[in-house]
């Protein structure tokens, strides 16, 4: 996506974890006859994750993987502060107002907008939370920033979605995404994980983390994944920690 569309959000700043009612697309899955099945990593209200049903280690066709309605596809990613002009006329400022970093302007509205920054020296920042209408921020030992459940968000894995349509740890195989590049070079099996959030990733939308920086994203679009394409799901059971994602 260029920059017009690619960004994450179309305002300022992501809401992780934020409380809504449920929607279209929750209603839709209970239509689909999905809503609450065993196993379906389908959200339902306020429930907890439960352990997988079917081990992320297992193959791709699982008896107790369930279709899901398709979801529309966007992408995402860490913010490089070498992407964008030098400058330090922006401030990252941690909860309490104190200035953890500065930046330019640009590279801070881009990491407002992808959630996570990873400065020149490596350090990396993730969005916390918003006071009186300006970001927060924290540092993070994570190399890409961290994703909803606080896990480090991982290359062509990690997914934000509505956690009032999917439940956040749930295992989604990604018909449409088999035989893309990982980043060993090996071919991706389709499966992601439903780890994070968005403030605009909302009823049937997913958004797929590429890594770092824009150039990132040139792996999923020369696969041929298009801006909004739909995708064909299924859920695959869920996960309750970070470490298959990172084996």
């Amino acid at each position: 996506m260029s920059l017009a569309v690619a960004r994450r959000y179309q305002h300022p700043a992501p809401v992780r974890n934020g409380q809504r009612r449920p929607g279209f697309w929750a209603v839709a899955m209970l239509l689909f006859g999905l809503l609450g099945a065993p196993g379906s990593g389908l959200a339902e209200g306020a429930s907890t994750a439960t352990a997988p049903e079917c081990s992320a280690a297992s193959g791709s066709e699982r008896p107790c993987s369930r279709p899901v309605p398709p979801l529309r596809a966007t992408l995402y990613y860490t913010a490089l502060e070498a992407d964008y002009r030098a400058g330090t006329e922006a401030a990252f400022r941690d909860v309490a107002g104190a200035v953890l970093r500065r930046g330019s302007a640009q590279f801070h509205e881009a990491a407002a907008i992808e959630g996570s920054a990873r400065f020149k020296d490596g350090a990396v920042l993730n969005y916390a939370e918003r006071i009186d209408g300006g970001l927060r921020w924290l540092e993070t030992a994570s190399a890409t920033g961290l994703d909803a459940r606080g896990c480090e968000l991982v290359a062509l894995r990690s997914a934000a979605i509505d956690p009032n349509v999917i439940e956040i740890g749930t295992i989604l195989l990604l018909e449409e995404t088999q035989g893309l590049t990982l980043p060993d070079g090996s071919r991706h099996d389709g499966l992601w994980v439903a780890a994070d959030t968005g403030e605009a990733i909302l009823g049937d939308r997913i958004d797929l983390y590429t890594g770092l920086g824009l150039a990132s994203m040139e792996t999923v679009r020369g696969f041929g994944i298009g801006h909004l394409q739909a995708l064909t799901v299924r859920a695959m059971g869920r996960v309750t920690d970070c470490a298959w994602m990172n084996d």
